[in-house]
């Protein structure tokens, strides 16, 4: 399945390992083994802090957590626990997401609009 590039912040892990998000969902013996693989890798869940009060919550693979945020524009971050796998972290991540209304997700034109250029 390809992976439209509207989906930008994916989008380069998608072309890198072959990445999609759908997968989170599903069971590990339903997916490709590549990204069987980066799914049981170690995983970051943090709060991002964009500007304006708008922050976020998310997940990124341990490796590419400053790629991440500078990918999405975060102003600051702060690293909420280091997680076995993606499972976990995405299972936090939501936990997060409704138990304390913190989005995520947060839309380009917004993060681009609360950047400070110098």
């Amino acid at each position: 399945m390809k992976l439209d590039s509207s989906y930008i912040n994916c989008y380069k892990c998608y072309e890198e390992i072959g990445f999609h998000p759908r997968f989170l969902r599903k069971k590990s013996d339903s997916i490709p083994n590549k990204q069987s693989v980066y799914n049981e890798k170690e995983h970051y869940v943090y709060l991002a802090y964009f500007g304006k009060s708008n922050i976020k919550v998310g997940t990124a693979y341990c490796d590419r957590l400053n790629d991440r945020l500078t990918e999405q524009g975060a102003r600051a971050a702060l690293l909420i626990k280091k997680c076995i796998n993606v499972y976990e972290a995405s299972k936090l991540e939501q936990f997060i997401h409704h138990e304390f209304k913190v989005q995520d997700k947060v839309l380009t034109k917004k993060n681009i609009d609360n950047k400070i250029f110098i």
